[in-house]
């Protein structure tokens, strides 16, 4: 969670899977597929940290979001990982010269190198100095992030400068500077193996996090007490339970494709129920299909998910068919 490695690689999956399919097209499938997404895992994600205590940081762009993410193990096998994209932020230059933008919401923002710097993203710009090492990343808002050698060092809004320490792209502490001195709005403890410990903010609001020998993150406790409890079965999730609230279980179905598995580095497992749902999944040639039913047992679409693009078939009867971009 605190290494280089991690921005790189957070970078190559974004940038390699962004233009797979018209961004306006997945979500009218994606919100037809009940709690997983095309790759047939969980979308599963928590907002763990009360807008309240995060304070000025939730206006910065800070979200505390806890995300589910399934990842291959060695052995073929599937394992279970957490992401907090909000303690993760760097900057990257690419062989083309483009400046690649790890944000805070876990998005990658490109930044193409032109006769002038680099065009403007949409709702950012960028500009590097060279001879320092410094890239500065200003906002539509006036917000005003500054890495030094890919690393965030400083965020400047609305006059107000916030001093930031990182190991290698993971967030340690955020402090605004008030003249000469700091106060401390964050502060990121880790466990010596490189898991969350606690994040500590203003008037002293602390979230701890547990973790197992091997990893599993175990509960998540706040200043009032549990918030979350999570069980597995061999490091992948099987249950996650919000406090004062029933427990949602998850099974899942392990699939036999060494090629996709080596190759595209894919966990080898399918999300087979959730607490509102249930995949029943099945092959025609090479066409990924998937039929969601609701625990009444009503069928609310079946998708074809293939090379040349997808097909699905709701409810209604209403047919959305998508072309995979060349």
């Amino acid at each position: 969670m605190n290494k280089l490695h991690t921005i790189l690689l957070f970078i190559a999956c974004w940038v390699g899977c962004a233009n797979a399919y018209p961004a306006t097209t997945l979500n009218d499938i994606t919100k037809n597929l009940g709690g997983i997404g095309l790759n047939g895992l969980p979308q599963l994600s928590f907002d763990i940290v009360d807008r309240a205590d995060a304070g000025e940081l939730a206006t910065l762009g800070f979200g505390f979001r806890l995300t589910h993410r399934t990842s291959l193990r060695s052995g073929r096998t599937a394992a279970t990982e957490w992401l907090m994209p909000c303690l993760l932020t760097g900057v990257y230059i690419d062989g083309q010269g483009d400046i690649m933008w790890l944000t805070t919401s876990g998005q990658i923002t490109r930044f193409r190198k032109n006769e002038q710097g680099y065009a403007n993203s949409g709702y950012a710009s960028a500009k590097v100095d060279t001879e320092t090492g410094t890239v500065e990343i200003t906002t539509r808002t006036s917000t005003t992030w500054r890495y030094k050698n890919g690393f965030l060092e400083a965020i400047i809004s609305r006059g107000v400068v916030y001093a930031v320490e990182t190991d290698h792209g993971t967030i340690l502490s955020i402090s605004r500077v008030v003249q000469d001195r700091k106060v401390s709005i964050l502060k990121c403890a880790y466990y010596m193996q490189g898991d969350l410990q606690s994040l500590i903010f203003a008037k002293g609001r602390i979230y701890r996090f547990q973790w197992s020998a091997d990893h599993s993150l175990l509960s998540i406790d706040g200043s009032e007490g549990r918030l979350f409890d999570f069980e597995y079965t061999d490091s992948l999730l099987t249950c996650w339970t919000k406090a004062n609230s029933p427990r949602n279980e998850l099974k899942w179905q392990y699939y036999l494709d060494n090629v996709r598995t080596t190759a595209f580095q894919t966990p080898p497992v399918l999300l087979r129920e959730d607490a509102s749902y249930e995949y029943r999944w099945d092959k025609g040639g090479i066409v990924d299909i998937v039929k969601v039913y609701n625990k009444d047992e009503d069928l609310l679409s079946e998708t074809k998910i293939g090379d040349g693009g997808i097909e699905q078939t709701v409810a209604d009867g209403t047919k959305y068919i998508f072309k995979r971009n060349p």
